[in-house]
């Protein structure tokens, strides 16, 4: 995302540079092109704490839900839970954002309807970051149509476990 940081702040130096010069229509297209990468950037950042602090969660309570559930914000997870995550694509001209959607719960969370959004928002918007948009777009739209990136927590668990074997061997 830190590109669309420095882009955002880009257009919206922009902005200032044309209110200044009194090209009020260039000011209003940087304000909006900004607005929309800080827009952005802002939900990034909200998602990947939460994905944090979703994966924080089953990493520390990964021995009691090898035995039983835990409750995560309300919600009863086991080992046999399905999770899904959606991929998104949005083309920025000169590049493009992918990123993957945080965590959505199977029972709890209405999968179609967000597996959906991420469709038509990769579909419509992630053709027009060049060079590799329609590739990053064909990819992300395949993945969401099979259902997104399917897994149970004791799949999760498993990777996290591999994930810090291989943290420990590295070291």
């Amino acid at each position: 995302m830190d590109a669309a940081t420095v882009f955002a702040v880009l257009f919206f130096i922009g902005f200032i540079v044309n209110i200044i010069t009194g090209t009020y229509d260039e000011a209003a297209a940087c304000l909006g092109i900004s607005a929309t990468l800080a827009f952005i950037v802002y939900n990034s950042y909200r998602k990947d704490r939460k994905v944090e602090s979703f994966l924080e969660n089953i990493s520390q309570n990964r021995e009691i839900l090898k035995t039983g559930p835990i409750l995560y914000e309300g919600i009863y997870l086991t080992p046999d839970t399905e999770i899904t995550r959606f991929d998104l694509c949005i083309g920025l001209v000169l590049f493009c954002i992918r990123d993957r959607s945080r965590y959505f719960i199977k029972g709890h969370h209405n999968i179609f309807a967000y597996g959906l959004l991420f469709s038509v928002v990769t579909f419509l918007l992630g053709w027009i970051g060049l060079p590799a948009g329609p590739v990053y777009t064909v990819k992300a739209l395949a993945a969401n149509i099979r259902g997104g990136h399917k897994q149970t927590i004791r799949e999760l668990i498993e990777e996290i476990e591999m994930l810090e074997q291989g943290s420990y061997e590295n070291e």
